[in-house]
């Protein structure tokens, strides 16, 4: 028996967008037919009832796991994901995220674990030169304090062609004493 996409979202308490992600993750198969009324779209009914019963079941490991407390959501993934490291990337950093995450959280996850062309972050108060903006951070002064300051010749500071200027730490922390 054939289930539409309405009774599939009643089935499986999801939102028609929900419903799209399962479809685009292969967690779910949809048949469409050109019809008089445009594209219908139709779920099997057993793979409907197969999901449903997997959304269950991690329903229910979440509740044993970490109790029926009115936790936020953010706290339980947070959870999971310290809980469970058992699978590991090529280059051995850790890419587990569970699949009950909401989308946006587990995107999140993955992207703070990327760095821009694969070089490790490092620190603002570890770095020898800083751009005008982490120098702000790093002093607790404004961008336009730093800025004047470098006009009038109490900070110095190298400019590099198209990127701003460069600041050594060092330079900051001295010009931060003399004030």
């Amino acid at each position: 028996m054939h289930l539409t996409e309405q009774q599939v979202c009643t089935l499986l308490q999801a939102t028609p967008a929900t419903l799209s992600l399962y479809v685009a993750t292969r967690r779910l198969n949809v048949t469409r037919k050109r019809t008089l009324r445009g594209l219908v779209a139709s779920y099997d009914q057993r793979e409907v009832e197969a999901l449903r019963k997997e959304l269950h079941e991690d329903q229910e490991f979440i509740q044993k796991r970490f109790g029926n407390g009115k936790s936020s959501s953010k706290t339980v993934e947070a959870e999971i994901v310290d809980f469970e490291f058992d699978s590991t990337d090529a280059k051995g950093m850790n890419s587990f995220v569970p699949t009950s995450a909401p989308v946006i959280e587990r995107l999140l996850t993955l992207l703070e674990g990327l760095t821009p062309s694969g070089y490790p972050t490092v620190a603002i108060e570890k770095k020898l030169l800083l751009t005008l903006s982490e120098a702000a951070a790093f002093s607790g002064l404004s961008e336009a304090k730093l800025n004047q300051a470098i006009r009038a010749g109490e900070l110095t500071a190298r400019k590099d062609l198209g990127r701003g200027h460069r600041i050594k730490r060092s330079d900051i922390e001295r010009y931060v004493k003399s004030l």
